[in-house]
C-alpha cells in the first residue's frame, strides 16, 4: 500500500511514519515545506559504525559462524555494507516450551573481522528465493568475549550497527542501543 501526505513538522513526520509503519504501510512519503525541511536535524552518520550484532540460535551460531566462520542470510542495508569491517554475534536463549527467542535474553558472545560481503542473488543457488538479497558475510579470525556482554531487557531481533570500540566497553546492548 503506498501513502503519501504533506505536513509542515518534520518531528511529526518521523513519528507518523514510524506508526504507520508498524500498521503496516509501506512506501511511505510525507512531503515536508522548504522552511521545514531547513529545521530537519540530519541522521547520525551511519558510516562511523564498524561493526554489526546479528542475532542468532545456539545450533545456527556453533553450526556456520565457529564451525565455518561465516554469518549467512544477513539483510544489510547494501550502502553501509563496505563500512562493515566486524560481525558480533548475538546468542539468543530459546525459551524451552515453545521454541522462541524471548526478548531481552541472550548475549554478544564473540565477534569476528569480516574478510569478504558475498550479496546472494537469484543466480547463484537456483530455488533459494530466502536467501534472495541477502549477504553471506566471510569471517576472519573469531574473537571470543571473556564476558559477555547481556542484552538486559533489549529485545534483539535484527542486526544493529555501532562500533566495535563501543560494544566492547558497554556493560549491556541496552545501554548501548538506547
Amino acid at each position: 500500500m503506498k501513502l503519501t501526505a504533506t505536513h509542515n513538522d518534520p518531528q511529526v513526520s518521523g513519528e507518523a511514519i514510524a506508526a504507520l509503519t508498524a500498521l503496516g504501510f509501506s512506501n511511505i512519503r510525507i512531503e515536508v515545506d522548504g522552511a521545514a525541511k531547513a529545521s530537519i536535524q540530519p541522521l547520525r552518520n551511519e558510516e562511523k559504525y564498524d561493526t554489526i550484532v546479528c542475532p542468532g540460535g545456539k545450533q545456527g551460531v556453533e553450526a556456520c559462524f565457529f564451525g565455518e566462520n561465516k554469518w549467512r542470510w544477513v539483510r544489510a542495508d547494501r550502502r553501509k555494507v563496505d563500512s562493515i569491517k566486524y560481525v558480533a554475534i548475538y546468542e539468543t536463549v530459546l525459551d524451552a516450551e515453545n521454541n522462541n527467542a524471548t526478548g531481552g535474553r541472550g548475549a554478544v558472545i564473540a565477534y569476528a573481522s569480516v574478510l569478504e560481503a558475498l550479496l546472494h542473488d537469484s543466480d547463484s543457488e537456483a530455488g533459494n528465493h530466502a536467501a534472495e538479497g541477502k549477504y553471506c558475510f566471510v569471517l576472519g579470525e573469531i574473537v571470543r568475549l571473556g564476558r559477555p556482554i547481556p542484552a538486559n531487557g533489549l529485545s534483539l531481533r535484527n542486526l544493529r550497527y555501532t562500533k566495535l570500540e563501543d560494544l566492547l566497553t558497554t556493560s549491556s546492548l541496552a545501554e548501548l542501543f538506547k
